[in-house]
């Protein structure tokens, strides 16, 4: 139930406050005859007429400008009954159902009811009315678990965050006011090197390796020329000559570049001019005939 009540009294000013009904009447406070049975709520026209003015039932014989009084004129109240089960973290909505009733007075100037009781062929009695019209409207919602609903938010949500991936790629790749697009471009696809002739070279190692009659070993074998120099001056324990170290700094750097995508440039540099020509060098090598590189992004 839900009042006004006293904030300061010499002010006059109000809060709403919610009090539970009482399952019988305790005779206390601003509604004393208000009580909550099997059958019902059970009200006192007083205890409604509080509901909606402070005043209660005084409301009644109150003048007005006109001269006549509520009691004499009518009103009309109206009282809103909104339940709910709704809770923070019911997913179940297992919270049991409560309900909030609330009253005001109408904006009404009178509330009449005219009828006629017809007594014989000449003679009839006019009954002119007054009182109380309550009005009482019901409204609220029970929440409950819904697998299909359940199914029907996912659905859209995951629609709705496909589609803004997919429109974010598209503005990213394609826009021509986004200067960064090819640094994106190389972040999103991750380009790699051309594997086609990669098996090619471990056959051709394999093969070396059986001439010479030892077993193919991916801890001594290298396809790729970066990895066989570093093997080499790893196994002979010596310093790097700075032209190697020259040619497997660009290397690194190409490659790292894919996972960043600072550099987007593909291909015409001088990193990867060095690049193409020590991997030719090295695949047209007695190991290696004729695998030529495919571009100058093709890394060993």
């Amino acid at each position: 139930m839900s009042r006004l009540e006293k904030k300061d009294a010499e002010q006059l000013e109000h809060i709403a406050a919610l009090h539970p009904i009482p399952s019988k009447a305790d005779f206390t406070g601003d509604f004393k005859n208000m009580f909550h049975d099997g059958n019902g709520d059970i009200f006192e026209v007083n205890d409604i007429l509080r509901m909606a003015d402070l005043r209660g039932g005084s409301m009644l014989d109150i003048l007005r400008d006109d001269g006549t009084t509520m009691r004499q004129k009518g009103a009309v109240v109206t009282i809103d009954v909104t339940y709910s089960n709704k809770k923070i973290f019911d997913i179940f909505g297992n919270t049991p159902e409560t309900y909030v009733m609330s009253a005001k007075f109408l904006p009404m100037t009178y509330y009449k009811i005219q009828y006629e009781t017809i007594h014989d062929a000449d003679t009839r009695t006019m009954s002119d009315v007054h009182g109380l019209l309550i009005m009482i409207n019901v409204t609220g919602s029970i929440r409950t678990f819904d697998l299909t609903n359940l199914l029907t938010v996912l659905t859209t949500a995951m629609v709705s965050l496909a589609l803004a991936s997919t429109l974010t790629d598209l503005i990213l790749s394609y826009a021509p006011c986004l200067g960064l697009k090819d640094h994106y471009n190389i972040l999103k696809y991750q380009p790699t090197m051309d594997f086609s002739d990669l098996q090619a070279r471990i056959n051709t190692l394999k093969e070396q390796a059986k001439a010479q009659g030892k077993e193919y070993d991916t801890a001594v074998h290298k396809s790729s020329v970066s990895s066989d120099a570093i093997n080499e001056y790893a196994t002979a324990k010596k310093h790097i000559d700075q032209d190697t170290m020259l040619k497997i700094i660009c290397t690194f750097e190409m490659r790292l570049n894919r996972l960043d995508g600072m550099d987007a440039c593909d291909g015409g540099d001088a990193c990867s001019e060095v690049v193409k020509n020590w991997r030719t060098t090295f695949l047209e090598s007695d190991s290696f005939v004729g695998a030529a590189p495919r571009n100058s992004r093709d890394l060993s």
